[in-house]
C-alpha cells in the first residue's frame, strides 16, 4: 500500500470514503457479539454540504455512529456526521484539513 494508506477507499460522486479499516480487538480476535470500532475518513468535494446519517454491515446487527467532536479521546454516539462542502471529517485527530475531530462507526 502507499505511504499513509490504512485501508480500503471508494468514491461515490463528489464524496470520498477513505482508509477504511477495523481497529484490533483489545483482545486479539473479535468474538460474536463484542463491539467493533472501524475508522474512516470522509471527504465532500462538492458544493453543498452533506452529513452522514447512517451506516451498516452485514457483519453486525447494530452500527452506530461516533465522533470526537473535540479531539479530546471521547467519541461521543451522534445521529449524524457532518460533511461541509469542499472539506473533510478526517479521522486522525490533529491532521491537515480536520475541522471536526476524529469520526468512526461502532459495529
Amino acid at each position: 500500500m502507499p505511504a499513509g494508506t490504512l485501508g480500503t477507499s471508494v468514491e461515490f460522486g463528489q464524496l470520498s470514503l477513505l482508509n477504511v479499516y477495523l481497529l484490533p480487538s483489545p483482545g486479539g480476535d473479535y468474538r460474536k457479539g463484542e463491539a467493533a470500532r472501524v475508522r474512516f475518513t470522509l471527504v465532500n468535494r462538492g458544493s453543498t454540504d452533506e452529513a452522514l446519517t447512517a451506516a451498516s454491515s452485514r457483519a453486525a446487527a447494530v452500527v452506530t455512529l461516533h465522533w470526537d467532536h473535540a479531539c479530546d479521546g471521547t467519541a461521543e454516539q451522534v445521529s449524524q456526521l457532518p460533511l461541509p462542502a469542499g472539506n473533510g471529517v478526517s479521522v486522525v485527530p490533529g491532521a491537515s484539513g480536520n475541522q471536526h475531530g476524529p469520526p468512526h462507526e461502532r459495529a
